[in-house]
């Protein structure tokens, strides 16, 4: 669970961080946030489904 947290966390930071970068004027280094951000959601996005389907077998299983 805080797992997740960490990743979302990281992945809003990340975004956060090229927004600001963007302003600032740097759009290859906002890119490259923007990058980040996008991989750590699609990983979050990744582990939630797995624990998802972990669940429903589980449930199956037991029913």
């Amino acid at each position: 669970m805080f797992g997740y947290l960490a990743i979302a966390i990281t992945a809003v930071l990340s975004g956060w961080l090229g927004f600001h970068t963007l302003e600032i004027g740097s759009p290859v280094l906002a890119a490259v946030w923007f990058f980040i951000a996008g991989i750590l959601a699609s990983f979050m996005l990744a582990l939630a489904m797995r624990d998802a389907v972990d669940l429903h077998h589980h449930q199956s299983r037991h029913s």
